[in-house]
């Protein structure tokens, strides 16, 4: 993460977060803590792709992480905790960590983040694991406000794959396996209104080809 002027300031590997020295920041340890594989990752990093998105309010001097976790006190594996970690640039300090903001069955590479419309604010997707909804997060710099939204009639069960937004955030992309044994996969892609955090109009293409599940958008 890196300042308006592009000076760096801190990163994280999921585990600790660190200043340009690479030294561990006050009260940076311990992202994600503590299940039952946590000290597994602990010497080289938290391994959930698409598992963490900073969201920077230089007028604040504040940085927040939503990060997901692995929540091992439910079945299925599939389960996981968004977290939020706030961190204050000056002195660089983490002033909130590991707070709840969800606990479901989540898919491990389903978050995506776009500016909203006004300039100020973000938005947050996060798909649930095998089903059509979807958790939508409006984050300003002084609160996080969730809403869902269901497409019915959905191929739901995607497999792998990536999310994203194009560069404009006007649209909002998924691409996955449903059939591996039959190498079918899918892309999505859905319209998304900034102003309201609305998706919309999906349309999907199914192809077959010999990719693996991870395939990306």
């Amino acid at each position: 993460m890196s300042d308006t002027g592009g000076n760096f300031i801190c990163y994280t590997n999921g585990i600790g977060i660190y200043n340009s020295n690479h030294e561990l920041i006050e009260n940076g340890d311990s992202l994600n803590c503590c299940n039952d594989i946590f000290p597994d990752y602990y010497d080289y990093g938290y391994a959930i792709p698409q598992g963490i998105i900073n969201f920077t309010f230089f007028n604040k001097n504040q940085t927040w992480f939503i990060h997901k976790t692995l929540d091992f006190d439910v079945y299925p594996a599939a389960s996981f905790k968004l977290l939020l970690t706030k961190i204050k640039h000056s002195p660089l300090k983490v002033v909130k960590k590991n707070q709840l903001i969800l606990k479901d069955t989540l898919y491990a590479l389903a978050t995506a983040s776009t500016r909203h419309a006004n300039g100020r604010d973000w938005w947050l997707i996060q798909q649930k694991y095998k089903s059509n909804k979807y958790f939508i997060y409006n984050i300003s710099e002084n609160s996080i406000n969730s809403d869902s939204t269901y497409f019915d009639n959905w191929i739901n069960s995607i497999i792998g794959g990536q999310r994203l937004f194009t560069p404009d955030g006007l649209k909002y992309i998924e691409t996955g396996a449903y059939d591996t044994s039959a190498f079918r996969y899918l892309i999505r892609i859905f319209d998304f209104d900034r102003c309201t955090g609305t998706l919309s109009n999906p349309i999907h293409f199914e192809f077959v080809d010999s990719l693996t599940a991870s395939t990306g958008a």
